[in-house]
């Protein structure tokens, strides 16, 4: 049925994110997922890989332990951001490989670095790598310098850019909703049914 979004869906940004991204260039967004409660290095590497790149960045996790202190003026921690007004002014995603993740990234046509953990995550990350939206990286590789690499190599491909387009348009998270409740509804008994 395709994915189906999630309950943030359309909630507005934070006022101290939109003046943010109001300021300058568009960021990359970096995140090692909500539940994630090891990521220091993840963030302290994203550091330097925005400073390579001399990029913007937006971090996001609830747990403020995990980002270093003193964050340059180009990089903003937030604890929470919804995807799906914040994806679609922002030029690529970084992050752990959890579906609702990709889903959304898809969907708003940016392309994906993936350093995948666990779970369906490895998986989520080659089927991402294989459609041509994204690259991967394995935890124990997650440096500036490679991360900065992968970046720029996403950022500057034709290709890339072009299956981002080619897959946004595939998604409607409402459409997909729609479907799923009424292949439910099909298979409820008599007795449910309104």
């Amino acid at each position: 049925t395709g994915f189906i979004g999630n309950r943030h869906a359309g909630a507005p940004l934070t006022k101290e994110l939109v003046a943010f991204l109001e300021f300058g260039e568009a960021p990359v967004i970096f995140t090692a997922g909500t539940s994630m409660r090891f990521a220091r290095s993840f963030f302290e590497q994203s550091i330097e890989a925005c400073r390579i790149l001399d990029i913007r960045g937006v971090f996001i996790s609830p747990d403020s332990s995990q980002i270093p202190d003193d964050l340059p003026d180009r990089i903003l921690h937030v604890p929470f951001a919804p995807f799906q007004t914040l994806l679609n002014r922002s030029l690529a995603i970084v992050h752990h490989g959890g579906i609702g993740t990709v889903a959304q990234a898809l969907n708003a046509g940016i392309p994906q670095l993936i350093t995948p953990y666990s779970h369906d995550q490895p998986d989520n990350a080659e089927r991402i790598f294989q459609l041509g939206v994204g690259d991967q990286i394995k935890p124990k590789h997650y440096q500036g310098k490679l991360v900065a690499k992968k970046i720029a190599n996403l950022l500057d491909s034709k290709d890339v850019r072009r299956m981002t387009r080619v897959i946004a348009e595939w998604i409607d998270f409402s459409e997909s909703l729609n479907t799923t409740c009424q292949l439910i509804e099909m298979h409820l008994p008599d007795r449910l049914k309104k």
